[in-house]
């Protein structure tokens, strides 16, 4: 019987411990990345949706390969923490799956969290996806949010990226809002009309008949 190597056992272990750790508490292992959340007004803000697969199929779509997933949040900004105040994970159908935080948490500038999805989780299905809501005390730049899926089966690999899109209210082109007409009453005139029926009948002008 074939004993796997110390080295093999510990790039396991150093790959497997983050995800270890995230089962009792998703940011356990990313506690250098926070920092308190800023007890002020959080004026910016938005929302980000990243595509992710839990299972995604092969062949004639009778097989599939099951994908460990990993959210990766980063904080471009150099002098400004984010605020993350939302961080859920919604499988196919739009149901929540798990929501990862209990309250804010603060990300430092520059620094990065991850939220994991192990191989054997596959209740977000083929159309899961990650929703990201964040805050920030000031003008500063959009947080960046990656989802890397990583997934096996026999002898062949499978990893790509899913990248995150801030979600805008989109309009149709040209669109142009107008303020409806009031409507009047039945029987009563407009207003153009009620003026032309108020206003003074304007005086005749007789003409002298000429002289026979």
């Amino acid at each position: 019987m074939h004993k796997p190597s110390r080295i093999a056992l510990l790039v396991g272990i150093l790959v497997a411990g983050p995800a270890l750790a995230q089962g009792a508490d998703p940011i356990a292992g990313f506690r250098s990345s926070l920092v308190a959340v800023p007890d002020v007004t959080r004026p910016v803000g938005g929302t980000i949706y990243t595509p992710a697969y839990a299972t995604i199929r092969l062949g004639t779509g009778r097989a599939g390969v099951r994908l460990a997933a990993t959210l990766s949040i980063h904080n471009p900004s150099e002098t400004l923490p984010v605020v993350l105040e939302r961080v859920d994970y919604f499988d196919t159908a739009g149901t929540l799956v798990q929501a990862f935080l209990s309250g804010p948490i603060a990300v430092k500038p520059f620094a990065t969290v991850e939220f994991f999805i192990p191989e054997d989780d596959v209740r977000g299905g083929s159309g899961a996806n990650f929703l990201v809501r964040w805050s920030a005390q000031a003008p500063i730049a959009e947080p960046m949010v990656e989802a890397i899926m990583i997934g096996a089966i026999g002898n062949a690999s499978y990893s790509f990226v899913s990248q995150g899109r801030a979600i805008r209210i989109v309009t149709a082109p040209g669109a142009v809002k107008t303020r409806p007409r009031p409507r009047r009453a039945p029987g009563l005139p407009g207003p153009a009309r009620a003026a032309r029926r108020d206003r003074a009948p304007a005086p005749r002008r007789w003409r002298a008949a000429p002289p026979p």
